[in-house]
């Protein structure tokens, strides 16, 4: 869920469309695929194009599990798979109070900037 947020934020920040134009779950190529390698091509594209990130913000939004024990570890994954100490990182949770799907404990969401 975060990989998948920050790279359709990274798309959009570069002003491409979002993530299931570039990596639909109809291709092949895509298909099945683990979120840190849409992460990297995204990052690479960005690259290409002449941007670079200098900032994620991610905010989760979900009632269980409690996610404040792991969120150093969360943060240090999302950290490796950016592999660039210059970029700012940051993860933090929240809860929906009890409002909506997440709220009712049946999602997950993720919101990145």
């Amino acid at each position: 869920v975060i990989f998948h947020s920050v790279t359709d934020a990274i798309l959009g920040s570069i002003g491409l469309r979002d993530i299931g134009q570039y990596y639909p779950d109809t291709d092949p190529e895509w298909e099945g695929q683990s979120s840190d390698k849409f992460l990297h091509d995204t990052l690479k594209r960005a690259s290409a194009l002449g941007f670079r990130v200098i900032s994620i913000d991610v905010t989760l939004v979900l009632e269980r599990p409690k996610v404040g024990k792991v969120m150093p570890a969360v943060v240090e994954n999302l950290r490796k798979a950016i592999n660039d100490n210059r970029v700012s990182v940051n993860v933090k949770a929240r809860t929906s109070e009890k409002l909506n799907a997440a709220g009712e404990g049946k999602s997950v969401e993720a919101h990145a900037v």
